[in-house]
């Protein structure tokens, strides 16, 4: 039916590609399958510079690729990228970048990734990102890396790598990935109405933290968010 709908949209005209927009906890099997599936032209991903080589999201990145689907990363600056990143990564400093044109940087340097979708509220957000993306230059892997070490030193408060492997390491079914991502919209983006309206939407067992280990999540986190100082924020904010 999809496969159907796809070729009946194409055929007016109207449109070129068709694709879907994901940070599912899910996501890298959906990637897998949409790579399967020959439908997707493009397909627009939650995610980091520094994916695990082995992750099953790398992995079907890799999948996409080579069936030539479209890949625009997404989440790349949410959450706390404070100015002293900027002074614990020399990358930085000899690059004349901040933190968020780093990160852009450091995404674009991965070839698979065909463009990124950043939010950007103001003019000095999109020059800054123009000046970005007109000095790029391809980071190697131990600037990456440096830059991710700097980025977790300073306290980030979403998970753009998020698979729920935070709440199976915490022994509970709240969505703890989806509770900071709210958490970052009420305080990073400004968009406060719509943060509450998707924390509104999770059962109270989505919802309920109260009783999990938070430590084992923060260990098994790849972003190492501080769930037991962020997670209080999300009821007293948007409960």
């Amino acid at each position: 039916e999809m496969k159907e709908t796809i070729a009946a949209i194409k055929k007016t005209g109207k449109v070129r590609f068709v694709g879907f927009a994901t940070h599912d906890q899910r996501r890298a099997e959906q990637l897998e399958i949409a790579a399967l599936g020959g439908l997707m032209d493009v397909i627009m991903i939650a995610m980091n510079p520094w994916l695990e080589k082995d992750s099953p999201l790398n992995r079907a990145l890799d999948a996409c690729y080579k069936k030539n689907i479209g890949l625009v990363a997404m989440k790349l600056v949410a959450g706390n990228l404070s100015k002293r990143v900027q002074f614990q990564a020399p990358t930085l400093q000899k690059r004349g970048l901040n933190p968020y044109q780093g990160v852009l940087q450091a995404i674009w340097t991965d070839e698979r990734i065909a463009s990124a979708c950043v939010a950007m509220s103001n003019t000095d957000e999109v020059n800054q990102n123009t000046d970005a993306a007109r000095r790029f230059e391809p980071m190697n892997q131990t600037e990456i890396h440096e830059l991710r070490l700097a980025l977790l030193d300073a306290g980030p408060i979403m998970c753009a790598a998020c698979d729920g492997r935070c709440g199976r390491a915490a022994g509970t079914d709240a969505r703890l990935g989806d509770l900071t991502r709210f958490l970052t919209y009420h305080e990073h983006h400004g968009a406060r109405r719509w943060a509450r309206e998707a924390y509104a939407q999770l059962t109270e067992e989505e919802r309920n933290w109260h009783g999990a280990d938070l430590d084992a999540a923060r260990a098994a986190c790849p972003t190492k968010l501080d769930f037991a100082q962020l997670l209080p924020e999300v009821d007293r904010l948007l409960g």
